[in-house]
C-alpha cells in the first residue's frame, strides 16, 4: 500500500474528512507499525502536519511543535517549538488534553533556558488536567529548589502524583533513605528503588547504577531488611559495573573488613583506587586510612595525608576529623581545632553516606572537646562539656556508642565538678547540694548494665546543668 493508497484508507475511515485524514498520516509517519507498511519518517510526519494545521487542526500544530522540541526530523529548535506551542494556546480551548500538555511543553522550554518562575507557573496551569509529566517537574523543582526554596513535603506529593514517570520513583526513595521532609523509611526507600528498577525496560536508566548502589547499601547495613552482605555485594557488583564509585567504595570496605566475604586488603585497596581515580572523597579516604595504618614508611604518612587534604577537599568530613588528628599527633594544635571544628560544624545532607557520617561526627566532637581541656589551645571547659553533652545525647544503645559514652565518661564527670565548683558561690546552698549529691551518684565508669544508669543519671546531670543557668552561652539542641 503506498502513500496515496493508505491517505484513501484512511480517508475513507474517517468519513471524507481530509483534515483528520492527513493528521492522522502524519501521526503514523512518527509512529509506524499500525498498518506495516509505513516507515517511520519525521520529514513527511512534518509535511501531513503543516497540511492539517492549515485546515485548522490545532493537534497538528501541537505535533509541530513537538517535532522541533525533540529534534524529530529537523534540529531541536525551542524557538520555533514555543511559536507553535504558543499558537495552540492562543486558541483558547481550555478543556482539552491539548491545550494542557501544550503548557507542559512550554513550561519545558522555561526550564530548559533558566527561567524557573515563568517553568513553574506553566507546569502548574498543566496539571489542572492530570499531567503526569508536569507534576514531575513541580516535584522535581521543589526536590532541587530550581528557582525556589526546596520543599521535600511538596516533592513528595507532587512524585506520589506523576504516576507514569519511572523517575519519581528513585526520587522517592532518596526522600524515604534519608528522611527528608518525612521520618526515615527504608522500607518504603528499599520499594521504591526496585519499582524504579523493574521500571526500567520503559524509561531512561540515568539512576541505574545508584539506584543499585542504595539498595546495596540498605542490604549491608540492614536498613528496613535483615542484614545480608551477598545481596550487598550483588548490588553493589552491578553498580560498580556501571562505573558507580559509591559502590566501588564500598565494595572495598566489605573486602578491607571482611564483611561477608574473605578478608583481602589487596582487593579492598583495588577497589579503593578505582573509586578515588572517579574522584570519589570517601575512596580517596579510605586509600588513605590504608597508608596510615600501614605506616612503615614516612612516605606511608606523607601519602596519607595527601590523600586526606584531597578528600576532604572533595566533601569528606571524615578526612577532615583524620587530618585534625594528623595535625594534633604533629602538635599543630590550632591547625587540629580548626580541622576538628570543620568537621563537627560542615554536616551537608546532601552527601551520600551522610547517614554513616552522623556516627563519625560524634569521634569528632569528642577529639574537640578533649583539645578544649587539654591545655595546647586556649580553654574552653563549658565548650568542652557542651561537646560531651551533645555525644551523649546522640548515642543509642549500640556496642561503639556504648564505648563513645564510657570513653566521655570520665572527662565529662570532671568538667561538670570544675563548672560547679566555679559557680557554687551564685546560687543557693539548697541547689548547691543537691548538684553536689548528684555528683556522688555518678562519678563511677559505668561498665556492661550500668550503661543504663549512666544514661539516666546523664539526663538528670543535664536537667540540673539547665536549671543553674548552663546553657545561657551554649544552647543545647534537643533533637540533635
Amino acid at each position: 500500500m503506498n502513500e496515496q493508497e493508505l491517505l484513501q484508507f484512511i480517508l475513507k475511515e474517517n468519513g471524507g474528512n481530509y483534515k483528520n485524514a492527513i493528521l492522522q498520516l502524519g501521526h503514523l509517519y512518527c509512529n509506524p507499525g499500525i498498518y506495516g507498511r509505513v516507515q517511520q519518517n519525521y520529514d513527511k510526519a512534518r509535511q501531513c502536519y503543516k497540511k492539517a494545521a492549515a485546515l485548522g487542526s490545532r493537534e497538528a500544530i501541537f505535533n509541530l511543535g513537538c517535532l522541533y522540541y525533540n529534534g524529530h526530523g529537523v534540529p531541536v529548535n525551542h524557538v520555533k517549538a514555543n511559536k507553535y506551542f504558543e499558537e495552540v494556546v492562543q486558541s483558547h480551548y481550555e478543556s482539552d488534553e491539548i491545550y494542557y500538555a501544550t503548557k507542559y511543553y512550554i513550561g519545558k522550554i522555561y526550564y530548559i533556558t533558566g527561567n524557573y518562575i515563568k517553568a513553574k507557573e506553566y507546569f502548574e496551569k498543566a496539571t489542572q488536567l492530570p499531567n503526569p509529566y508536569a507534576r514531575y517537574w513541580l516535584g522535581y523543582m521543589y526536590y532541587f529548589g530550581k528557582g525556589i526554596a526546596p520543599d521535600y513535603i511538596k516533592a513528595r506529593q507532587y512524585f506520589e502524583l506523576s504516576c507514569y514517570n519511572n523517575n519519581a520513583n528513585f526520587y522517592l526513595a532518596c526522600i524515604y533513605f534519608y528522611g527528608l521532609g518525612c521520618q526515615h523509611n527504608f522500607d518504603r526507600a528499599r520499594q521504591y528503588f526496585e519499582s524504579y528498577i523493574h521500571g526500567i525496560e520503559y524509561t531512561q536508566d540515568q539512576h541505574l547504577p545508584q539506584a543499585l548502589f542504595y539498595l546495596g547499601y540498605i542490604y549491608e547495613k540492614g536498613y528496613g531488611v535483615p542484614q545480608n552482605y551477598a545481596k550487598a555485594k550483588i548490588y553493589y557488583e552491578q553498580s560498580a559495573n556501571m562505573n558507580e564509585s559509591n559502590a566501588m567504595n564500598n565494595l572495598g570496605t566489605m573486602y578491607y573488613y571482611g564483611y561477608g566475604v574473605e578478608q583481602d586488603h589487596m582487593k579492598a585497596k583495588q577497589y579503593y583506587k578505582q573509586a578515588a581515580a572517579l574522584d570519589n572523597p570517601y575512596g580517596i579516604y579510605n586509600l588513605g586510612y590504608m597508608y596510615e595504618q600501614r605506616n612503615k614508611l614516612r612516605t606511608d604518612y606523607i601519602k596519607a595525608k595527601s590523600l586526606y587534604e584531597k578528600a576532604a577537599n572533595l566533601g569528606s568530613y571524615t578526612a577532615i576529623h583524620r587530618l585534625g588528628r594528623l595535625y594534633e599527633g604533629e602538635q599543630d594544635y590550632m591547625k587540629a581545632k580548626e580541622l576538628y571544628e570543620k568537621a563537627v560544624t560542615s554536616y551537608n545532607l546532601n552527601h551520600i553516606m551522610n547517614i554513616q557520617f552522623k556516627k563519625n561526627n560524634l569521634d569528632a566532637e569528642i577529639d574537640l572537646a578533649n583539645l578544649l581541656t587539654s591545655g595546647n589551645v586556649p580553654p574552653d571547659p563549658e565548650r568542652a562539656i557542651s561537646l560531651y553533652l551533645k555525644v551523649y545525647r546522640k548515642c543509642g544503645n549500640c556496642l561503639d556508642d556504648i564505648h563513645r559514652v564510657l570513653y566521655t565518661y570520665p572527662y565529662l564527670i570532671n568538667h561538670v565538678n570544675e563548672y560547679i565548683n566555679k559557680h557554687q558561690y551564685t546560687h543557693d546552698l539548697q541547689e548547691y547540694n543537691r548538684m553536689k549529691e548528684l555528683q556522688l551518684q555518678i562519678t563511677y565508669i559505668p561498665t556492661g548494665s550500668g550503661y543504663i544508669e549512666a544514661k539516666r543519671n546523664f539526663e538528670q546531670l543535664l536537667n540540673e546543668l539547665h536549671q543553674v543557668g548552663f546553657n545561657q552561652r551554649y544552647q543545647l539542641e534537643k533533637d540533635l
